[in-house]
């Protein structure tokens, strides 16, 4: 099991009653240090620092190495900014090979389709675009979305690093009770749709 600020990929079964021994910063790749963590002399895990490695490379790597991936813990989306004076809250509705709590993610060009299907719908008023919270009280008469955007670049918005390919958008909320509660509670935008598998 990872720890919040690093990636695990495990390669062989914890065995009880052995001896482990973890050495930090015992190998690269691309540039990148990762530890190992060794049962009875033998590699059984490894640890990546989620500081230099994204979910989506420490995933790839591990797979090269034919393990089983766990993101850190603490990688759920959160808001970006709460801009106070203009109740408008910035968050990621989708992050590019972002691994969730089921471990999957979506592709850029997965990310793009829905955003542009959410701002088509949304246009045309369909029931499948309103905004709820915590996907049951309709909350369509306090809020709007002002903007929705796919990021070109790498950028950083308050504390974050935001990825090129990320969906983001903005929604000003109008009623102040609700404004409190989400600054307080809310940590992240959902689309709230079904994925299908291929």
């Amino acid at each position: 099991m990872p720890y919040p600020n690093e990636h695990a990929c495990r390669l062989a079964e914890p065995i009880d009653g052995t001896t482990f021994a973890r050495k930090n910063n015992h190998r690269t790749h691309d540039d990148k240090s990762y530890a190992v963590i060794y049962q009875n002399g033998k590699q059984q895990a490894f640890r990546y620092p989620k500081e230099s490695w994204s979910a989506f490379e420490a995933a790839e790597h591990c797979k090269s190495h034919n393990g089983k991936f766990e993101p850190a813990k603490d990688t759920a989306v959160k808001m970006l900014k709460a801009d106070d004076e203009k109740q408008i809250v910035y968050g990621i509705v989708f992050e590019p090979e972002f691994f969730d709590a089921d471990d999957e993610y979506v592709t850029k060009e997965d990310i793009e389709d829905a955003a542009h299907d959410y701002m088509i719908n949304l246009r045309k008023s369909s029931a499948a675009c309103h905004q709820k919270l915590s996907h049951r009280k309709e909350i369509d008469d306090l809020t709007d979305i002002v903007e929705s955007y796919i990021a070109p670049v790498d950028f950083q918005m308050g504390d974050e690093i935001v990825r090129a390919g990320t969906w983001i958008v903005g929604m000003k909320i109008y009623d102040k009770d609700l404004w409190k509660e989400t600054k307080k509670s809310v940590t992240g935008f959902s689309a709230g749709g079904l994925a299908e598998y291929p």
